[in-house]
Parts: C-alpha cells; structure tokens; sequence
C-alpha cells in the first residue's frame, strides 16, 4: 500500500515537473484545488528526492 501511494506521488510530481507550468494548471487539469495539489507536488518532490519510491533491495 505505501508502495503503491509513493509511487503515484512520485508519478505526479514527474508529471507537473514535465508537463506543466504552473500549479494552477496542474490543479485544474486534476480538478483539485491549488493548496491540495501543491501539497500533493510537495510530498510527491520529496519522495522523489529521497527515492522512497524505490523498492527495496
């Protein structure tokens, strides 16, 4: 289960570093609210840097 979530995090915030410019196009585009999603790239950023999403091995 905390693979799955840090992996969709991860996934998330590859998809607004690549794809987008702002958080509010991002935000709408997922039909969340800007604070939501910021929280979201937040967490999914320090997954990312941490590589928590990674399995172990």
């Amino acid at each position: 289960m905390v693979n799955a979530i840090t992996t969709r995090l991860n996934d998330l915030y590859i998809q607004y570093y690549n794809d987008f410019l702002s958080v509010d196009a991002f935000a709408r585009y997922h039909g969340l609210s800007i604070e939501d999603m910021q929280k979201l790239i937040d967490l999914g950023r320090h997954v990312n840097h941490n590589s928590l999403w990674k399995e172990d091995k």
